[in-house]
């Protein structure tokens, strides 16, 4: 399953337009024993994306196929936008360079199946430019980006 669509950025490094493909991906608003104590009893609360993929991924980024920035690393996933005040709070934990809604829940599915998974997410809104006005002057641009890519 590869999952295409946008995200917020988390790390600074990050601006509106830029991709992330994930190498890993984990809920920031879920209880971790849900996912270690019970099934699937994880040993970890991260969803690792496929290796082979990411290959792929890494693969084409490097004969520059495209025109903007691409980074690869970790997303989480909540169920709500992330305001001012629990942003450091999601960094402290976790280091993401993006979160979104969907991401986790869809890797945790794929995870349960055994089915390969990887998320290419473009960047709406950041630090400095944030807030639904934001991510809807830049959602169907980011949208395209990554499924371009």
């Amino acid at each position: 399953v590869i999952v295409t669509g946008v995200a917020g950025a988390i790390d600074n490094k990050l601006s509106i337009g830029d991709t992330v493909i994930s190498t890993e991906t984990a809920y920031h608003d879920v209880d971790e024993g849900i996912l270690t104590e019970y099934h699937p009893w994880m040993k970890s609360i991260y969803f690792q994306g496929d290796i082979k993929l990411l290959e792929l991924c890494k693969e084409m980024v490097n004969n520059n196929m495209f025109t903007h920035n691409i980074f690869f690393g970790k997303i989480v996933t909540g169920e709500a936008f992330i305001s001012s005040s629990g942003r450091s709070d999601i960094i402290s934990k976790y280091n993401p360079l993006c979160v979104d809604m969907e991401t986790a829940s869809i890797a945790h599915v794929c995870y349960v199946n055994k089915i390969p998974f990887i998320a290419i997410r473009s960047i709406t809104d950041t630090e400095k430019e944030y807030g639904i006005e934001a991510f809807e002057n830049n959602c169907v641009t980011a949208s395209n980006r990554s499924i371009n890519v």
